[in-house]
């Protein structure tokens, strides 16, 4: 029964694609049947992207640049290395390169699958998490944009790097494996629940989540110099979180009620707290983001929610793409990074100071 479950966050973003599929053409916002584009999901991946940046006086003022990605992409996800910014998509089989002094697209790397859960700087490289129609994950040069290798049974939300080492759940979530960074091979599996993977400069942390993405509260302390697990805690059950490490504590943020929750490492003591002005997203994704001495957060569709992580209450707010639905940002070279789901854009925005 376990083999049959599907990954909820692929379903739904599949679902909504082909709801919405028939107006969008329509409306001519996407690469439209009837004048001979690429249907969603059949995009050519020799297709080349629309580099071109653009700032308009549309656009919200923090906005410096809105950076159009493929048609039908569905960015998902950010992460910055060797200089630049990766954007992984969940519909189309490529990452793209902006190369932030310009703001545009300057490179198309096809990994040959899509990409869901959290796109992983990792020692100068790129880690993707595989989605439902794949069951390994593919590691990119973060300076050439070669394809280095591709890692096994990997599946879950999130991967992390530390130690020396990648540490990656196994598709069933049943074990954690411990790769070697330049080799790409297993050095150790460590059967604990996993699925969510976080390192706090000492110790791995494993957070259970199924193949739904739905976690049961069992979260895992385990020392990297002994491989072995050495204290498990049990958190509140909840529906297809992230799990983030920042500032003494873990972060996580399911996508169905407005509570965040915080597990301070230090005490072991997990503590609950609503984000303010929550709205569901249109889709499920809504990890916490670390950066610039803040949490951030989409709190809906259209906003980006700063919070300050010793209150959490929330220090200033962002505008996001309304038609977006979702996406994880980024924190980098001294701007704020928002993948817009739906309209396959990526906006920098300027960070407000003293919030």
């Amino acid at each position: 029964m376990r083999a049959q479950r599907r990954n909820f966050r692929s379903r739904l973003a599949a679902a909504i694609t082909v709801l919405l599929g028939a107006p969008a053409l329509a409306a001519g916002t996407g690469c439209s049947l009837l004048s001979g584009g690429p249907e969603p999901g059949l995009l050519p991946s020799n297709a080349s992207p629309r580099p071109a940046a653009s700032t308009s006086a549309s656009l919200p003022p923090e906005v410096v640049a809105s950076i159009h990605l493929q048609h039908f992409a569905r960015p998902l996800s950010l992460a910055a290395v060797d200089g630049d910014v990766w954007v992984a998509s969940q519909n189309a089989p490529d990452l793209f390169r902006i190369d932030p002094t310009t703001n545009r697209v300057v490179q198309t790397v096809d990994i040959r699958q899509a990409s869901c859960g959290q796109l992983l700087e990792a020692f100068g490289d790129l880690l993707t998490m595989p989605c439902i129609d794949s069951t390994q994950s593919i590691v990119v040069d973060g300076r050439s944009g070669s394809i280095r290798g591709t890692i096994p049974d990997s599946g879950g939300m999130n991967a992390a790097a530390g130690a020396d080492s990648l540490w990656i759940p196994n598709h069933r979530g049943t074990a954690l494996k411990r790769i070697n960074p330049r080799t790409l091979k297993i050095e150790k599996r460590i059967r604990v629940e996993t699925g969510m993977v976080a390192f706090d400069g000492r110790f791995i942390w494993s957070g259970a989540a199924d193949l739904s993405s739905q976690s049961n509260g069992h979260l895992a302390k385990i020392d990297p110099i002994t491989n072995r697990v050495v204290a498990r805690y049990r958190l509140s059950r909840m529906d297809g979180p992230y799990m983030t490490y920042g500032f003494g504590a873990l972060w996580f943020k399911p996508f169905t009620n407005p509570t965040m929750y915080r597990f301070e490492l230090a005490s072991g003591t997990p503590t609950e707290k609503p984000v303010f002005g929550w709205e569901q997203l249109t889709a499920p994704d809504q990890p916490v983001a670390v950066g610039a001495g803040s949490l951030w957060i989409r709190r809906d569709n259209a906003t980006i929610a700063r919070i300050n992580p010793s209150t959490q209450r929330i220090s200033g707010l962002y505008p996001a793409e309304s038609q977006s639905a979702g996406g994880i940002p980024l924190i980098a070279f001294g701007s704020l990074w928002i993948v817009n789901y739906y309209t396959d854009s990526v906006w920098r925005e300027q960070i407000r100071p003293n919030e």
